[in-house]
């Protein structure tokens, strides 16, 4: 007669069938390390739901100088492999996980979406994904958003919820961020309290406010993929599971 409290609770799919930040390039950053480990993550978020990925590398000086010229081989072979295993999720190419620092500020200089040969590279479109550093930044971060979009990009920032000089001790900046027309793109993994109950609160606070337009997994390790498993059939995700999907616009670019 109890064994409805030990029955197991089905998981409920990924919030979206698209993936737009994901670090599965192997070798390349602090992401994947090998070809084997991207193919089982890779089928293991199939497994989840997901349908479709676009993979982004970091962009940060000094460490993940990653570029067009080196990813693409790199990227290529993924997709290979991925094919010839036979999981029917589909690669719709790669962009990167731009650092806001002097680097991104140069190749910013030299950029605009409508320009051949433009130094940055978006996805599907014109959409950029930006991150700032973890130290607080040190420039107006409005003002290079704003300039992301007066070079012809659409700028989606990473997750916002994690930048503690914010989500901690000035909830009110991301109000200003908004008024310049930035997207904000949530982990899964802050809603799951991965990175601690800080984050997660601020990601719920973010959700309620109707601040967050997308979301992605932020895929690194197998531990990551254990967890947003868990989470899956958690009661937490359950209960904003119909939110999650009704703000995330993955499948809507």
């Amino acid at each position: 007669m109890f064994d409805f409290l030990f029955r197991k609770r089905e998981a409920l799919p990924l919030p979206y069938k698209r993936d737009i930040h994901c670090h599965l390039i192997p070798g390349v950053d602090d992401g994947s390390a090998l070809m084997t480990m991207s193919l089982d993550y890779l089928k293991a978020l199939h497994e989840m739901g997901q349908e479709r990925v676009v993979i982004t590398p970091h962009h940060a000086y000094p460490n993940y100088m990653n570029d067009t010229a080196g990813i693409q081989p790199l990227y290529d072979k993924l997709v290979a492999r991925l094919k010839a295993q036979g999981t029917p999720i589909v690669c719709e190419g790669f962009s990167f996980e731009y650092r806001m620092d002097f680097t991104f500020r140069q190749l910013l200089s030299q950029s605009h979406y409508e320009q051949a040969g433009a130094a940055l590279v978006p996805f599907l479109g014109n959409h950029l994904l930006v991150e700032c550093p973890w130290h607080e930044p040190d420039y107006p971060v409005e003002e290079l958003i704003a300039q992301v979009a007066a070079a012809g990009y659409h700028p989606i920032m990473a997750h916002p919820e994690r930048y503690d000089y914010w989500a901690v001790e000035n909830r009110a900046y991301y109000d200003r961020l908004k008024k310049h027309g930035v997207d904000f793109q949530c982990n899964l993994l802050s809603f799951a309290g991965y990175y601690g109950e800080e984050v997660r609160k601020a990601a719920l606070w973010l959700l309620r406010k109707g601040y967050v337009n997308f979301l992605g997994s932020d895929l690194h390790n197998d531990h990551q993929i254990h967890v947003m498993r868990q989470f899956l059939r958690s009661g937490k995700y359950a209960d904003i599971y119909h939110d999650l999907v009704r703000c995330c616009g993955n499948d809507r670019l």
